[in-house]
């Protein structure tokens, strides 16, 4: 099994994001790891949601499967595992959209 850890930043000055991404093997080595910063504001909530799906985007360009996603933001976590979210809000789109490209294309676990 591969994990990824994802950590997020905030920038309110400059009204950026920043994603921290690290992909490791079962024993803990470094496989890649990965640094983007993205111009926007958003909740924290969406912020992570939208670390997830850019996570995606990276595990599909480097042609892996059966990833587990590692995160500290309980809300995103809980509500990518959950059947499905009912509020139309651009957290929850943001979730739905990662569940379909994780259901479709990589079958990954956050």
């Amino acid at each position: 099994m591969i994990k990824l850890n994802i950590d997020v930043a905030f920038f309110s000055d400059s009204r950026e994001m920043g994603f921290r991404m690290i992909l490791q093997d079962c024993s803990g080595s470094l496989i890649s790891c990965r640094s983007m910063n993205m111009h926007g504001v958003y909740s924290p909530d969406e912020g992570e949601a939208i670390g997830v799906f850019e996570s995606f985007s990276w595990i599909k360009q480097l042609n892996f499967r059966n990833v587990l996603i590692e995160m500290y933001a309980k809300l995103v976590v809980n509500a990518f595992n959950l059947a499905h979210t009912e509020s139309l809000t651009v957290f929850v789109n943001i979730v739905e959209a990662c569940k379909r490209i994780s259901r479709n294309h990589h079958h990954c676990k956050v």
